[in-house]
């Protein structure tokens, strides 16, 4: 049995949708998005170019965690647009960049 696959815009707003649900850190991410490390951090890139998510640094409390992300106020914007034409848009938004 085929099974379909994502686009990267449903990738890109599934990421969204995690950070903006307090998912900060990428292993979290991946676990939650259903995704790979690659998958993950192609989208990231793309993500913070647009600024939709900023790169808050490291965990102050975990010293494994290298990298965590918050979503933007930019960020919030584009989910509440995406929710509203049920992810349709993303690739409009992101047809320059991905």
């Amino acid at each position: 049995m085929r099974v379909k696959r994502r686009s990267s815009s449903q990738v890109i707003m599934d990421v969204l949708q995690a950070i903006n649900k307090g998912r900060t850190k990428p292993t979290r991410l991946i676990l939650v998005t259903n995704t790979s490390w690659d998958v993950l951090f192609r989208a990231i890139p793309v993500l913070l170019e647009n600024n939709y998510i900023v790169n808050l640094g490291p965990d102050t409390k975990d010293k494994r965690s290298k990298e965590r992300y918050g979503i933007t106020d930019t960020g919030k914007e584009v989910l509440r647009y995406l929710n509203s034409t049920k992810g349709k848009g993303l690739r409009h938004l992101l047809s320059l960049y991905y």
